[in-house]
């Protein structure tokens, strides 16, 4: 439970300090310990814990909480953005094992490249989401290198694209997925 400035304030217990820093014309709390909680007053069993160890020393870390009610996002679940603008996101761009199969694994990021060594067979990715997912189809120093895709990937009119042939050629593939289906397209011949 959260107390208002003016109520009295519990003992410090011990590993807990609480002071009272006045001045100006308000008035702020300083709690010391590795964990500061508030309790909800009508259900002691719902907390929001405040843990300070992750902080480096000598580092102070201030949160200033939005000015209408709302969701904090976490680093560590899985959240739903609507109606929010992300300004130069990080994108990850993986590097895909060139092999006879070439496996993609979206989880690592919706940005994949590929440098052909050999015909080789795309294997259908694993932990698709709805999105735009793009591939970067790079030909080694032979070129001339071929893609057989899997079922799961759609092209317009039911035909794949024919790969660039040229040594280091590039080849741009975006895809729409539906959670299922890679709908693509291809941009092709980058040299």
């Amino acid at each position: 439970m959260c107390l208002p400035p003016t109520a009295p304030r519990p003992p410090a217990s011990s590993g807990r300090q609480v002071t009272n820093q006045g001045g100006g014309g308000g008035q702020s709390n300083e709690f010391s310990d590795n964990v500061f909680r508030i309790q909800d007053e009508g259900d002691t069993t719902k907390e929001l814990a405040f843990q300070c160890s992750g902080i480096g020393t000598g580092t102070t870390v201030t949160l200033t909480p939005p000015t209408s009610d709302g969701t904090l996002a976490t680093l560590d679940g899985t959240e739903t953005f609507t109606n929010k603008e992300f300004t130069n996101p990080d994108i990850t761009d993986q590097t895909l094992t060139d092999g006879a199969t070439i496996n993609w694994n979206c989880d690592s990021g919706s940005l994949a490249t590929v440098t052909l060594g050999g015909n080789r067979t795309m294997a259908a990715p694993t932990n698709l989401n709805p999105g735009t997912y793009v591939l970067k189809v790079i030909q080694d120093a032979t070129g001339s290198r071929t893609i057989t895709w899997n079922s799961v990937f759609k092209w317009p009119g039911g035909t794949a694209p024919t790969l660039s042939t040229g040594n280091g050629d590039v080849d741009i593939i975006t895809f729409v997925c539906d959670g299922t289906n890679l709908y693509g397209v291809a941009s092709l011949d980058f040299s």
